[in-house]
């Protein structure tokens, strides 16, 4: 099948339909219907994007990148999730959409109640036997997944992991059969792109730092401050919470302001200073440990540590490496030269 070239083409010009009103009432009305079914679902990236993004993706890429103008794969394609992750029946999208979307939108539905490693297997081999109209949306949905797993991970998602997604995605799209250019180019791309990526020693992967510690004095946050641009100077990236959430007052944009620099973040800095550390950084250490992030832990200040004058065991123990400036005279460059040391010597997560 030969894609329909349309009037405009690039990400961000407006799509002129050569049908008119009744395609774009249909992907409008496909699109509704999507959103409204994912709306409680989340993709599985640290930001948590909202799931609805996905088949986007999906229509952008056959209509901006292979113009794609076909009414019915476009609207298979901003479906195509729905049945297999969602309560969304055949019967239903038959009713909404017509059997041949609905028939399209099937052509790409996993069966859930199979196993996962038999369920990818059986998308190689059910590959050739597609119709042109459903290969076209199982290319634009492996263009879309292999870019995400490649800009933004699934969490806990090793390089093992996603390289293996590389390889199985590129089974599935070879046995397809000889497809599109205009969707090819894309998918080649994509997946060189990504491997060059995935192949690239540790120690190439830039740091992404989030910075934790207290914010309850001047002294606190000046120290903060100043760590923190000495980073930067270095050229690491550094979510800061004081300077991020400066201007906010209420504490659920507070917290998913800092959420989501946690969740962009692959290292964590926490510094354990302070009266009282545990309400300085006991959130950020327990986030980040749970998604397995490196922390680098800093105390100048043991002054709040009690008569055993240590640190929170708790603390302590997410730690992949601690700075414990026990020594009164050590000065602003000896921490500077010791935090740096620590974060040149982390490996990223991804």
């Amino acid at each position: 099948m030969d894609p329909q070239p349309i009037t405009e083409s690039g990400s961000h010009r407006p799509i002129d339909f050569p049908n008119g009103l009744p395609q774009l009432d249909l992907l409008v009305r496909a699109l509704a219907f999507a959103a409204a079914k994912h709306r409680h679902q989340r993709r599985k990236d640290r930001a948590r994007s909202p799931y609805i993004n996905h088949p986007i993706a999906l229509l952008r890429v056959l209509v901006h990148e292979a113009q794609i103008t076909d009414p019915q794969v476009l609207a298979a394609a901003l479906l195509h999730d729905t049945i297999e992750d969602t309560d969304t029946t055949a019967a239903e999208l038959v009713a909404h959409f017509g059997p041949e979307i609905a028939a399209l939108v099937q052509e790409v539905t996993d069966d859930k109640r199979l196993p996962k490693a038999e369920r990818k297997q059986l998308q190689i081999d059910h590959a050739p036997t597609l119709s042109d109209r459903a290969k076209l949306v199982k290319l634009a949905d492996k263009i879309c997944n292999l870019r995400d797993v490649d800009q933004s991970p699934p969490e806990r998602w090793s390089i093992a992991r996603r390289q293996a997604y590389f390889d199985w995605a590129e089974q599935v799209v070879t046995a397809l059969g000889p497809m599109p250019p205009a969707l090819m180019e894309p998918f080649r791309a994509i997946l060189q792109t990504g491997r060059t990526h995935l192949a690239a020693p540790a120690a190439d992967r830039p740091l992404r730092l989030y910075w934790a510690g207290p914010l309850f004095s001047l002294g606190e946050r000046w120290l903060n401050q100043t760590l923190a641009e000495e980073l930067q100077t270095l050229g690491y990236p550094v979510f800061l919470p004081q300077a991020a959430c400066a201007g906010l007052s209420d504490p659920q944009a507070i917290f998913e302001r800092c959420r989501s620099g946690l969740d962009q973040a692959n290292a964590v800095i926490a510094v354990l200073d302070g009266a009282d550390a545990d309400s300085g950084t006991c959130w950020e250490c327990g986030y980040a440990f749970a998604r397995q992030l490196p922390i680098v832990a800093l105390r100048t200040d043991f002054r709040g540590s009690g008569d055993a004058g240590g640190f929170n065991a708790m603390l302590l123990g997410t730690a992949r490496s601690v700075i414990a400036l026990t020594d009164p005279a050590a000065d602003l460059p000896t921490v500077r030269s010791r935090l740096v040391a620590a974060v040149e010597a982390l490996v990223p997560l991804n």
